[in-house]
């Protein structure tokens, strides 16, 4: 999901505060996990279409990052936090980022699988699942397995 977000908006410049615009790119995969939250589990939606967050876990988290984003006393985006407290803004932190990396003798560009492909599902749903989810799943029972 992180690689899709970050992709979204870094790469392709896509407006990842639309709640249209995250479902068509994070639908799938947020369907697939293990929510236990309804309006994710059904329908996809990562946010509100107010363009707040969906689950009452989604508001405490971003209440907590912005209160750490707010004690590190910079707006610049992105920012390093270094272990130790050092931090870094903007281009300055992508290249520290990029020596940090080489440093650990981390591949700076390794090949990842495509986050946007998912392997089959290992068992079907079962039929009382589906008829009470429904959506995307209720293709499975109509076209087999």
């Amino acid at each position: 999901m992180r690689r899709l977000l970050y992709s979204a908006y870094w790469v392709d410049g896509a407006d990842i505060g639309s709640p249209e615009v995250l479902r068509r790119r994070i639908a799938g995969p947020i369907l697939r996990g293990r929510s236990p939250s309804w309006p994710l589990r059904d329908s996809g939606y990562a946010v509100a279409v107010s363009r707040g967050p969906i689950t009452v876990g989604a508001w405490r988290r971003i209440r907590v990052w912005r209160e750490e984003w707010a004690s590190l006393g910079t707006g610049t985006v992105p920012t390093l936090v270094v272990e130790g407290g050092s931090t870094s803004s903007g281009e300055a932190a992508l290249r520290r980022l990029e020596k940090e990396i080489l440093r650990a003798g981390a591949e700076a560009d390794p090949d990842l699988p495509d986050p946007a492909r998912y392997p089959a599902l290992p068992v079907r749903p079962s039929k009382g699942w589906v008829s009470e989810v429904g959506g995307t799943w209720s293709q499975v029972w109509k076209t087999g397995p």
